[in-house]
């Protein structure tokens, strides 16, 4: 993962966009019912499993979360119970104490110092609505979620809105133009990074299923999705269990990994483009250090509108028939765990 990235535990954001980059407010938005919750749940989790605590500011009881959670697969009890994990419902009366913008500045600072005492990295206001009233002018609301945003910015958190784009549009607009990057999910369970502000955004889309223990993932069955975004086809020389292990563990469940006759391990990577690569390439670092350095390794891309990846690699000087792609034609799942060759 590049130095100012950080995995968020999302996919399309993880291995299309490279991760997100770290204190920045990124917004969420979608219908009723699309999973924007089980996805600020996700990117929290993600974290817990990281040692990056986190903060969930809601309108639900926290037992209500907890138990939402837990019928997903993910266990935050413990968590919560160490104090990694922190569930704030604003009480009743947090409205009548924002009378202007200048009193959502001072509870943000009380957040700020909420967040220093546990050490927390992330952090998602569950819907964004939770501070900001609506009940009010238009006007009104929109200086207050100006006064939030710009308040949020100076958090030492990565911050998730969630926001239905069904409700209050002028307030939704405004977030729009105030977040650094949109993810919105759609009624047909689409994904789709509206606005990156440090990757292309034009072609990264995916649909999406939900997963227990996971969240929302990428639907590889899904034959409309894998037309719409780039792929890459990764290659690094070895054969031994480490770096297979290693390969296996950074790839997805729509990704097809293999090792083939020259003795290299390969990865088609779906719905990345080269940031994405790069943060794949990163992880890969990480966990081999002076192995991964030691390796030949390299990488190819495929953009939408041509033909599969598979077929674009037989072009380069390692790819095609040698590099054993052809083969994986074939192997719609990870053959690496199987300890399989395509060959």
């Amino acid at each position: 993962m590049h130095p100012d990235r950080m995995i968020s535990g999302i996919d399309l954001l993880d291995d299309g966009a490279g991760g997100l980059l770290a204190h920045k407010i990124y917004l969420v938005r979608g219908a009723s019912g699309v999973g924007k919750t089980l996805l600020g749940l996700q990117y929290l989790t993600r974290g817990l499993e990281l040692q990056e605590p986190g903060v969930l500011i809601t309108d639900q009881k926290p037992a209500n979360v907890m138990a939402q959670a837990r019928a997903i697969g993910f266990v935050i009890d413990e968590p919560i119970r160490r104090g990694q994990l922190a569930i704030l419902n604003p009480s009743s009366r947090y409205f009548q104490l924002v009378n202007s913008p200048v009193d959502v500045v001072a509870i943000v600072q009380e957040l700020f110092d909420y967040i220093r005492r546990i050490g927390a990295r992330r952090l998602v206001i569950d819907p964004v609505y939770t501070l900001i009233n609506t009940s009010y002018s238009a006007h009104f609301a929109m200086s207050i979620a100006e006064s939030l945003m710009r308040a949020l910015e100076d958090l030492p958190v990565t911050t998730l809105l969630i926001a239905r784009n069904d409700q209050a549009p002028e307030l939704n607009r405004q977030l729009e133009q105030e977040a650094f990057g949109i993810i919105d999910l759609s009624d047909e369970r689409v994904m789709r990074l509206s606005k990156l502000c440090y990757a292309s955004n034009e072609s990264l889309s995916a649909h999406y299923r939900i997963a227990s223990g996971r969240g929302l993932v990428s639907d590889p069955s899904s034959e409309s999705a894998s037309h719409e975004q780039p792929s890459a086809v990764y290659w690094i020389e070895g054969s031994d269990d480490d770096l297979a292990h290693a390969l296996k563990s950074f790839c997805r469940e729509e990704d097809i990994a293999f090792h083939n006759k020259r003795g290299e391990f390969v990865a088609i990577l779906t719905g990345t483009d080269e940031n994405g690569v790069r943060g794949f390439e990163m992880r890969l670092r990480e966990m081999l250090g002076e192995r991964f350095e030691s390796s030949r390794h390299g990488f190819t891309m495929h953009q939408p509108g041509s033909q599969l990846a598979l077929d674009a690699a037989e072009t380069e000087d390692h790819a095609g028939e040698e590099r054993g792609v052809e083969g994986a034609r074939h192997h719609q799942l990870d053959v690496i765990g199987d300890r399989q060759l395509a060959q």
